[in-house]
């Protein structure tokens, strides 16, 4: 399926808004109002990740160094490389917090 760019719009909002995309596929299409199955949201996060990883891999400079801001251009939607690799890594962070342990029920 192509998606519009009102679509990949809303893809990318909410793809930064949720925890491990990957694992919050069906759930990210849901707040961007998609009505695409797993797989095809699976094939657009592959894409906005090679696309990133491309532009990141080409702002590098000579001694390593990577450039402040990286965009891309998906479908004509334009967006960070930086804003989503930085949320994306804090995102999945939070996934390794770990739940606070319940109080026993104490006597009263």
């Amino acid at each position: 399926e192509v998606f519009s760019k009102s679509e990949i719009r809303k893809f990318v909002k909410s793809f930064r808004r949720f925890g491990p995309a990957a694992k919050r596929l069906k759930e990210i299409g849901r707040d961007a109002g998609m009505s695409a199955s797993v797989a095809e949201l699976e094939a657009l996060l592959d894409i906005m990740h090679t696309k990133c990883s491309e532009a990141e891999a080409y702002a590098t400079n000579i001694d390593g160094t990577q450039k402040k801001n990286t965009t891309i251009l998906l479908e004509d939607v334009l967006f960070s490389t930086n804003q989503i690799a930085q949320r994306e890594a804090l995102l999945n962070n939070l996934e390794h917090i770990p739940e606070k342990p319940k109080r026993p029920n104490s006597v009263r």
